[in-house]
């Protein structure tokens, strides 16, 4: 119980005249008592106190389970991962045995010579001169486009860069301007890229390669933290009702997940992961992240029941995935928070004996640990969670929480 204390600055007792007769000395000595103690309730404890030296508290002093801080947990204390990475940047397909233009020709048309071909051309020291005395933008262009699968990315640089300064009504210059942006990308160099992408974009929007170059321009943009840039151009991409099978409009859905997710925009991404499993199904290339951090979008705006089926369903369809630790500990916190500590607390546990964690995740499990530990009713073995917290993070915001 918590008593309200106030201060006595002075207490002064007047000298009272009672009399001579001991028996009204006596009385008037109880009267004087009385009074005292009527006019100042709750206030004798503290003279009597102040002749006692002060008590030591420990650490941690619980008053009582019904602490509102100990009732619901923070949501902020559940760490989301660090890192949503990319994967790969799918590129339009260039197989070994031919090489598509896709630029300016309707679908399935094949523009360009079949790549072995082209490959012999330019690889054989006998031909290699001749081709190279090919000047027209065609020549130009597949010159290019054969650097490139070679992976000689600055050769192919300036072959695309010759037919894009030089032929400015070629049919193959938006195909130019798109493999120049992909050359660069290679080479890291993705200021670069990123022009050259939405040269394409801004300029040919009827072109077969626009989209490609929309879905990469999105990627750099994504690179950058430039996540509304992204979703921008991500939206055309999914839009797209032909390429709704193809791995571009998979990757453009996933990735507005993740942009929203970045953005904290957590309704948002939960809706477009929940697309995105709804269009492509359980067994898609993305599905395991979409289900995975759709139970982290759901644990954001605190639909902790959801989150924690979720993250079950995670862990049972993909026991191997790298992000299965992730998905445990979402799932111990998703428990905490809608009451089920008994299971909550061995999960958290668990957790502690893997091999590799990543930085700040030991305090996070130990706070988590101390929450289930309290509603439980555990006090000693929380307080012990607690000494270990404020030595792991002696300044950190859990343990000033805690």
């Amino acid at each position: 119980m918590c008593v309200t204390v106030r201060k006595i600055e002075k207490v002064v007792l007047l000298p009272l005249k009672i009399g001579k007769n001991p028996r009204f000395s006596l009385l008037g000595a109880v009267l004087v008592v009385l009074l005292f103690l009527f006019l100042l309730p709750g206030q004798t404890s503290l003279i009597l106190a102040e002749e006692r030296p002060p008590i030591e508290l420990p650490e941690v002093v619980i008053i009582g389970k019904d602490i509102s801080a100990f009732k619901t947990p923070a949501v902020a204390e559940k760490e989301s991962p660090p890192e949503m990475p990319l994967g790969f940047k799918i590129q339009p397909a260039i197989s070994s045995e031919k090489a598509d233009v896709l630029s300016s020709t309707p679908p399935g048309i094949k523009t360009a010579p079949p790549t072995k071909g082209l490959s012999c051309l330019f690889s054989n020291p006998l031909t290699a001169d001749i081709a190279s005395g090919f000047r027209s933008d065609a020549a130009k262009f597949k010159l290019g486009l054969y650097n490139f699968q070679q992976g000689k990315y600055n050769e192919a640089i300036d072959q695309f860069d010759y037919v894009v300064k030089n032929y400015r009504e070629s049919s193959v210059l938006p195909a130019a301007y798109f493999w120049l942006g992909e050359s660069y990308f290679q080479l890291g160099r993705n200021d670069l890229a990123l022009e050259s992408f939405l040269a394409v974009v801004t300029k040919y929007s009827t072109d077969n390669l626009w989209i490609y170059a929309s879905y990469s321009a999105g990627w750099i943009y994504q690179l950058n933290g430039e996540y509304e840039k992204a979703l921008q151009r991500f939206a055309p991409v999914k839009r797209q009702s032909r390429l709704e099978e193809g791995e571009i409009a998979k990757a453009a859905r996933y990735l507005s997940g993740q942009a929203y997710f970045r953005l904290k925009k957590y309704q948002e991404s939960t809706r477009e992961f929940a697309s995105y499993l709804e269009v492509y199904g359980s067994q898609s290339v993305y599905s395991a992240e979409a289900l995975f951090w759709q139970a982290e979008s759901l644990y954001k705006i605190k639909d902790f029941t959801q989150a924690e089926r979720l993250y079950r369903e995670f862990l049972k369809n993909h026991p191997d995935h790298s992000l299965i630790t992730e998905a445990r500990y979402g799932l111990a916190w998703s428990l905490l928070q809608i009451g089920e500590y008994t299971q909550a607390l061995p999960i958290f546990r668990n957790l502690e004996t893997e091999p590799q964690l990543r930085k700040g995740f030991d305090n996070s499990l130990i706070f988590g640990k101390m929450q289930a530990m309290l509603r439980m009713d555990n006090w000693a073995e929380a307080l012990e969670e607690y000494k270990k917290l404020s030595l792991h993070s002696p300044s950190g915001s859990l343990t000033y929480q805690a």
